[in-house]
């Protein structure tokens, strides 16, 4: 049987946490990459509000409104809420703390981090050994 962390050691399993998580964080960097997408943030930071009150607020349509916003919600920045008739969307406060917290640490100095700078050091260790030679 294979120890957690014989796996961990064999197989990368940090690269592969540390790309995921660099994945996720790509993914909400490219949301908020646009202007309007941005001003959605910050109305939805301060309440909840329905996409016809957004149409006025960010001066758009309801479906360019609604297109938005589905791609703040894939990126898990927005979550939505049924009430009878009405969805009202709203910042997802923990998504969006995580995500300014992962761009405060970076760049990371944890384990996944140092082997690849490990392995940057070997690469360019080669690279000198074969320009010496030549």
């Amino acid at each position: 049987m294979v120890s957690v962390k014989s796996f961990k050691e064999s197989y990368g399993w940090g690269r592969v946490v540390a790309v995921v998580e660099h994945e996720l964080l790509a993914k909400q960097l490219k949301a908020l990459a646009d202007a309007k997408r941005l001003q959605i943030i910050r109305l939805l930071g301060r309440r909840s509000i329905c996409v016809c009150e957004l149409e006025s607020l960010v001066e758009l349509t309801q479906p360019a409104v609604s297109h938005h916003l589905k791609i703040l919600k894939e990126a898990g920045l927005v979550t939505d809420t049924r009430q009878g008739r009405w969805i009202f969307y709203s910042l997802n406060e923990d998504t969006y703390a995580e995500m300014l917290n992962a761009l405060t640490v970076l760049p990371s100095t944890d384990g996944a981090e140092r082997i690849m700078d490990n392995e940057f050091d070997f690469c360019l260790t080669c690279k000198q050994n074969k320009h010496s030679k030549d």
